[in-house]
C-alpha cells in the first residue's frame, strides 16, 4: 500500500505500480498505463527526462501528429497490391511526420559535438530509420502502425531529452529562470529524495509516493 500526495498537483493519478504486472501492447503500438507516452510512470534516475515529455497538444499545434494514430483512410494502398493489402501512409502524414523529424534534428545538431549531445546519437539515428521505413516501405496498416508508433517513442523521448537538458535541468540547479510551460509535461511519480526538491525547484509537478507505514509521519 502506498500514499500519494502532491505540493503541486490537485488531483491524484493512478500510480501503475504493483507486482506481476503484465505489460500488454495496444492496437495502436503503445502500452496503455504502462507507457510513459500515455501516462505518468516511477521516476527512474537512469531517465530523469521521460516525466519531461511534453502533454498531448490541441489538435492545431504541428507536433500534435506524434500522439495521432492514423485511420485506413491515412494507409494508400498501391494497385498492385490492392489485394495484399500493403501501402504507404498518405502525403499529409508523411510530409509532416518529416518536417517534424527534421526540425528536432536541427536542435539536436546545436549539441551533437558536446558529450551529452553524442549520448543520444543513437536515437537520432533510430528515429531517422523510423521515418525513412515509413517513406519507402510498404506494409500493411498494422505494420505502419507500429512503425509509427515507435517514430512517435523515439521523437518524443528526444524531445523530452532536449528540453530536459537544456531547459529544466539548469532551472533544476538554479541557473535558469523558472519556464511556465514546465506545467505541460506528462510528470512523474517520484520516492522522496533530492530529486523532488530538483523538480520542485523547476517548478515541475509531480507525485510522491510513500509507503503506506509513514501515513503517521506526513
Amino acid at each position: 500500500m502506498y500514499i500519494v500526495y502532491s505540493p503541486k498537483v490537485n488531483n491524484v493519478w493512478y500510480l501503475p505500480m504493483g507486482k506481476n504486472r503484465i505489460m500488454k501492447i495496444c492496437s495502436n503500438g503503445h502500452y496503455a498505463d504502462d507507457d510513459f507516452l500515455c501516462w505518468p510512470q516511477m521516476y527512474n534516475k537512469k531517465q530523469p527526462h521521460l516525466p519531461f515529455i511534453p502533454r498531448r497538444p490541441s489538435a492545431s499545434h504541428p507536433l500534435e501528429i506524434m500522439w495521432k494514430t492514423p485511420s485506413l483512410n491515412n494507409h494508400v494502398v498501391s494497385e498492385p497490391d490492392v489485394l495484399k493489402g500493403v501501402g504507404l501512409l498518405d502525403c499529409y502524414w508523411i510530409g509532416t511526420l518529416r518536417s517534424a523529424v527534421d526540425t528536432l534534428k536541427a536542435c539536436h545538431k546545436e549539441h551533437e559535438h558536446s558529450m551529452q549531445g553524442r549520448s543520444v546519437t543513437p536515437l537520432v539515428v533510430d528515429l531517422e530509420d523510423a521515418l525513412t521505413h515509413l517513406e519507402l516501405l510498404p506494409g500493411t496498416f498494422s505494420q505502419v502502425q507500429f512503425v509509427l508508433a515507435h517514430l512517435q517513442r523515439f521523437f518524443l523521448k528526444l524531445m523530452a531529452w532536449l528540453d530536459y537538458t537544456f531547459v529544466y535541468y539548469p532551472m533544476m540547479i538554479g541557473t535558469a529562470c523558472l519556464s511556465l510551460f514546465v506545467q505541460y509535461i506528462v510528470r512523474t511519480f517520484i520516492k522522496p529524495g533530492p530529486a523532488v526538491q530538483q523538480h520542485l525547484h523547476a517548478g515541475a509537478p509531480l507525485w510522491i509516493v510513500q509507503p503506506s507505514q509513514k501515513l503517521p509521519l506526513i
